[in-house]
C-alpha cells in the first residue's frame, strides 16, 4: 500500500497500469473525516494498492515542493496513509480474476502490515488502539522497519489531536528532547514522536542490516530512540524472530 503519487513526471508511468477500485473509505483524522479511494495494480503476481488523495498529486517531490521545501502538511498526507493502509484490507474487493495469483475477494484482518519507516509509523499504533480491542486484526501482526533512524516523523506535541488516535495511547508517541536541544528555556521539547510509536507497538522491529541494528542501539547512532531499542533488544523477542539483527 502506498500513496498514489501523481506528480507531472515521467515517474507517474509507473501507475499507468492501475485502475480504481471503486473500494472508497472514510478515515477520521485532522479534527474530521477523510475520503479515499484506492487504486489495484497486479505487477509479477503482486497487488499493488495506491492510495488515492488529492494531496498526493501535486507538483513537486514526494515529501518535498518544487523548491525543495518539505511539503507543510506531511504529518496529514502520511497520518491519512496509514490510516487508509489499515482499512485497504478490509474494504477492496478483488473480485474474481483480477489479481494475477488468483485471490478474489478482501483480504480481511488474516494479514501483515509492515510500515516503512516513519511515513509508515502509526499503522502499528492504529492496528493495537483502533482495531484489535474490537475484535479486528487479531490475527494480524505489524512490523516496523526502520531504514534511516534520523527521520523520525517529530512534530509539536499539540498536534497529537490530529492523529486520530485514541486519547489514552498518548504516551507511545510522547518523546521530550534534551535541554541542550531545545529552542529556548520555556521550550519543554515535547513532541510526538511517530517513529518511537511504531517501535513501542509493533510485533517486531526490523532494520536494514546487521550492522545497523548494533548502530542504532548505541547513543551516537540512535539519534534519541536508543534507549526504547534497547528495550526492546532486553526482551529477548529476537528469538522469537524479531530481527535476527537486534
Amino acid at each position: 500500500v502506498s500513496p498514489y503519487y501523481q506528480r507531472g513526471t515521467k515517474e507517474d508511468q509507473h501507475f499507468a497500469g492501475a485502475f480504481d477500485t471503486c473500494s472508497n473509505a472514510e478515515v477520521g483524522l485532522f479534527g474530521g473525516s477523510h475520503e479515499v479511494g484506492f487504486m489495484h495494480q497486479v505487477y509479477d503476481g503482486v497487488d499493488f494498492v495506491f492510495v488515492k488523495h488529492d494531496c498526493y498529486e501535486r507538483p513537486g517531490g514526494i515529501y518535498v515542493d518544487l523548491e525543495g521545501q518539505a511539503w507543510p502538511d506531511n504529518q496529514f498526507r502520511y497520518t491519512l496513509l496509514s490510516h487508509a493502509a489499515c482499512e485497504a484490507p478490509l474494504v477492496i474487493d478483488f473480485g474474481e480474476g483480477a489479481s494475477a495469483n488468483g485471490f478474489t475477494g478482501t483480504y480481511g484482518d488474516d494479514v501483515v502490515f509492515v510500515a516503512n519507516d516513519w511515513h509508515a509509523g502509526l499503522v502499528p499504533l492504529l492496528v493495537a488502539s483502533k482495531y484489535r480491542p474490537y475484535g479486528t486484526y487479531k490475527n494480524a501482526r505489524t512490523i516496523a522497519a526502520i531504514h534511516n533512524i534520523l527521520h523520525q516523523g517529530v512534530e509539536p506535541h499539540v498536534t497529537f489531536g490530529n492523529l486520530g488516535v485514541p486519547g489514552e495511547w498518548y504516551s507511545c508517541l510522547e518523546y521530550q528532547f534534551p535541554e541542550h536541544m531545545r529552542a529556548h528555556e520555556l521550550d519543554l521539547g515535547l513532541v510526538v514522536n511517530i517513529l518511537k510509536g511504531a517501535i513501542a507497538t509493533s510485533d517486531r522491529v526490523l532494520t536494514v542490516s546487521e550492522g545497523y541494528a548494533r548502530e542504532i542501539i548505541t547513543p551516537l547512532g540512535g539519534k534519541g530512540l536508543e534507549a526504547i531499542l534497547g528495550f526492546v533488544k532486553d526482551l529477548g523477542l529476537d528469538e522469537a524472530g524479531l530481527v535476527e539483527f537486534l
